[in-house]
């Protein structure tokens, strides 16, 4: 049965990739700190975090929309998906970013 798709079901998918991208930020960050690896002055900290949400928007992201897609929540679908290009967008600019001001 197909959930209706009201007015905030593109918002809310957005803010639901926004939250998932916080909450890797964070254990993302206590991963790297745990390794003892500063996070201004090394390449190895931008590309784990890179990393980390590269392997987010494949594992996580994809079947979440391909889930949605099926129950009939085609709107928070689409929001899931502009969510993950933007996240996209934003982390291989910082990454892009990073990398070049570290040589």
């Amino acid at each position: 049965m197909s959930r209706p798709n009201g007015p905030f079901s593109l918002i809310s998918g957005i803010l639901s990739v926004v939250i998932a991208n916080v909450l890797i930020v964070l254990v993302s960050y206590i991963a790297v700190l745990a390794f003892g690896v500063s996070l201004y002055s090394s390449t190895g900290a931008s590309i784990a975090l890179f990393t980390a949400f590269v392997i987010t928007q494949i594992l996580f992201m994809l079947p979440i929309r391909n889930s949605l897609k099926r129950q009939g929540s085609v709107e928070t679908a689409k929001g899931i998906v502009i969510g993950a290009i933007l996240t996209a967008l934003i982390n291989g600019s910082c990454f892009i970013a990073s990398v070049t001001s570290n040589q």
